[in-house]
């Protein structure tokens, strides 16, 4: 686990006192840790597991820029791009050309979920993990039930850190586009930052034609590597 980013592992800060200062218990000794803010993010168990595990070098290199990109979010979210878009790739040419944009298991959700990590540590406030598939599903049955936005939808328009991970599922349905173009407008105007991941080959396939050019505001990544990360670690645990 990283050291905090307030007091570098020492567990306290020096508080200022008439010019003299005196030692505080840092916001990490009196804060909630990070496990239990990733469980209030609304993360399972395997994707918890895979924000407190390390990246597999041996699979692909680490995206740093995306965790950079939290750390520097939570430490001011008017920094930086609004949002940050992850997509895959079998492997890049040495001119930076991408090949088989799209393919999955390459690690975006991994990276995804140490982002939210950092976000944890930084703040020592939860985020928002929305499953866009899974999820996209429980808010329209509550939409048909209760006849209006979900409980869910409000977090997701208002959270402070939301990552909409697996996108792409809402395609080719009209209510459900809206929906998730409704929650992109409402971040997007508020600049709340944003991580989304999908198995798209480009960010202008995420969502549809009416988000694109928001989206083309985002920092998007490409995490390129010639194994399925799933499969992979499947194999090491078998």
């Amino acid at each position: 686990m990283a050291s905090c980013e307030t007091c570098g592992g020492r567990g306290f800060v020096i508080v200022p006192d008439d010019g003299v200062g005196s030692a505080r218990p840092c916001s990490c000794r009196t804060s909630p840790p990070v496990e239990e803010l990733l469980q209030r993010s609304r993360m399972r168990p395997a994707e918890i597991s895979a924000a407190l595990g390390e990246w597999d070098t041996e699979v692909a290199v680490y995206p740093a820029a995306v965790e950079a990109w939290a750390i520097a979010k939570a430490q001011n979210p008017a920094s930086g791009p609004w949002a940050m878009v992850l997509l895959s790739a079998i492997a890049a040419d040495a001119g930076g050309k991408i090949d088989g944009a799209g393919a999955p298991g390459r690690g975006k959700t991994k990276a995804a979920a140490m982002a939210m990590r950092r976000w944890c540590e930084v703040t020592r406030r939860p985020g928002l993990w929305v499953n866009v598939p899974a999820d996209l599903d429980a808010i329209m049955e509550e939409r048909r039930r209760d006849d209006g936005p979900s409980e869910l939808e409000a977090m997701i328009r208002r959270a402070p850190f939301l990552v909409l991970d697996d996108c792409g599922a809402e395609r080719g349905n009209e209510p459900r586009v809206s929906a998730f173009t409704g929650w992109v407008y409402h971040r997007h105007r508020e600049l709340l930052p944003t991580l989304f991941t999908g198995n798209a080959a480009d960010p202008d396939e995420i969502g549809d034609g009416r988000i694109a050019s928001r989206l083309g505001e985002a920092d998007a990544r490409w995490l390129v590597g010639p194994f399925d990360y799933r499969e992979y670690r499947q194999e090491v645990r078998a």
